[in-house]
């Protein structure tokens, strides 16, 4: 298995902020894409509303500036499953619908 270098992205379309140096960058799914950073970051996601400290996170819409924990990632992904906790499946499809 090969192992990725660092990459900085130079795109005006997706702006990563200084200090999170990816890894590797998944497929996007729809409007997500989920990116393995070189560093833990820590970071309030607003549909949970947790704090999370992570190498794996997610953007949505390219957003770096709301970064998306695995767990609602993984929920909206998976299109609202009734496994998830609640308040995350009340928050996802409040702000995709």
């Amino acid at each position: 298995m090969s192992t990725a270098e660092p990459q900085m992205s130079t795109s005006n379309q997706d702006p990563r902020p200084p200090g999170l140096d990816v890894l590797k960058e998944y497929p996007r799914r729809g409007n997500l894409q989920q990116f393995r950073l070189t560093k833990v970051t820590t970071f309030t996601y607003k549909r949970c509303n947790k704090e999370k400290t992570s190498k794996l996170v997610a953007t949505e819409d390219g957003n770096w500036e709301n970064l998306m924990c695995n767990g609602c990632y993984g929920f909206c992904c998976e299109g609202g499953s009734s496994s998830a906790p609640r308040l995350v499946r009340e928050q996802c499809s409040q702000s995709t619908s």
